[in-house]
């Protein structure tokens, strides 16, 4: 069990951590997630993770339709991010 005086810092590291790898895996050839990576979400929890992912992109030209066409290194960042609160 992990102290709770240390959570927040904890989550810092974690955001931290994932930005950082983030940018590494960026430089891959291949980002792609391994097959099953979603598996076990069920088609709601998919639609609404779809729709906040697209929103933190604010990118109009972006359009995920489908969790498969996320990548490793967006969904590490995009996960930093949340755990910062943004």
């Amino acid at each position: 069990m992990i102290d709770k005086r240390l959570m927040s810092v904890l989550g810092k590291m974690n955001a931290d951590l994932l930005e950082m790898a983030s940018e590494v895996f960026s430089n891959h050839g291949c980002n792609d997630l391994p097959r099953g990576f979603f598996n076990g979400w069920n088609d709601e929890q998919k639609e609404i993770f779809l729709k906040d992912f697209t929103k933190w992109m604010d990118d109009p030209d972006y359009d995920c339709d489908d969790v498969k066409y996320i990548t490793d290194y967006m969904l590490m960042y995009y996960l930093s991010d949340k755990l910062r609160g943004k």
